[in-house]
Formats: C-alpha cells, structure tokens, sequence
C-alpha cells in the first residue's frame, strides 16, 4: 500500500454532494523509532510479530504520529457536511487515515441527533486512535458503524483491529455494504 493511498484521500459523504479531501503530512521515522521493542504496547502475537515487515512498522508509526490537530479540523470539515446535508439519513464511507478523522467525529458527541448516519470503514486500524479524540466512549444514539478489513493490510494484524477501551463499539451494523442513501 502506498504512503499517499493510506494517508491521503477522501471521506465520501453521500447525500451531502460533496467530499472531505484529506492529506497528512507524515514524517518518515528513523530506524531505531520502527524497531519491534517501540510496539510492544500494541500486544501483536507471535504470528503477527512474524510478518510485521520495516515498512509495515513505519505505517503503523505513521498512524501513531498524525498530527491530532489536523484530524480534528478534518472532522469538523466532514461535521459541516452531514449538517448540510438535506436528508435525514446520510452514509459516510472512507478508509485508511480517513477512518480515524470519522471515529474523531464519531466520538466526539457533535453529530446532531436528527441525522441518522450510517459509516462504512474500511481498512480501520481502530487500536491506533488517539485517546485524546475520544470526548465521549460511546456514540450517539443515530450513528452506526461497519467495519470492513478483508482485502486491506490489516487482514494479517488482528492486534490493529481490536477496539482501544478508551471506545465503544456498541453500534456496529451487522450488514457490511448497508446503503442508506443513494
């Protein structure tokens, strides 16, 4: 997987007429920042730990470092387009460094209550949200979630799909491919 494929793209928002563009700037780590000992916090199993490779290590690195500040101005973006949009149902979809700007507005407790909105994340790597962009540990009452990681290089790393317990998960859709809106 590509640098700009994993940390650049776009958070569909369908019925809104528009999209959240995203690019983060990442910083390439150094040889001692992705060594194996820095990720012990991430609790991978021996099976992972045998096919984590260096540039796997470096995206995971990437993920830790993204600036939280952009994430929430991201969100905010997205925030301003589920408001204006004219329905009351609204399916956002995206994947990659996108998922973590969508959980920042999920748990943040800003989405109004009169929209329901459905998110549809691929490639979510859910352990690397930062703790600090979780305002509240569930989400709203009209939010729902699925998460789709076949196909994606996260297949291999159950460890990076577990929920963080600073998040809860409580709204998960069964359906993968749910489509609220055309």
């Amino acid at each position: 997987m590509s640098l700009k494929r994993l940390f650049s793209g776009k958070i569909k928002v369908k019925g809104a007429g528009a999209d959240v563009l995203y690019k983060f700037e990442t910083k390439e780590p150094t040889l001692d920042e992705i060594m194996m000992t820095n990720f012990r916090d991430l609790q991978f199993s021996e099976e992972e730990k045998r096919v984590l490779t260096a540039k796997n290590r470096r995206d995971i690195y990437r993920f830790q470092h993204l600036n939280q500040k952009e994430i929430s101005k991201y969100a905010t973006n997205l925030l301003t387009l589920i408001k204006k949009s004219k329905k009351d149902r609204v399916q956002v979809e995206t994947d990659h460094a996108g998922t973590l700007i969508c959980l920042a507005l999920i748990y943040s407790g800003n989405i109004p209550s009169h929209i329901d909105v459905h998110f549809k994340l691929k490639s979510a790597p859910l352990s690397l949200f930062p703790k600090q962009l979780a305002k509240n540990r569930f989400p709203g009452h009209n939010v729902s979630i699925s998460i789709c990681n076949s196909e994606s290089w996260l297949t291999d790393f159950r460890s990076l799909q577990k929920v963080p317990d600073h998040i809860e998960l409580s709204h998960i859709s069964p359906q993968e491919d749910l489509d609220l809106v055309g």
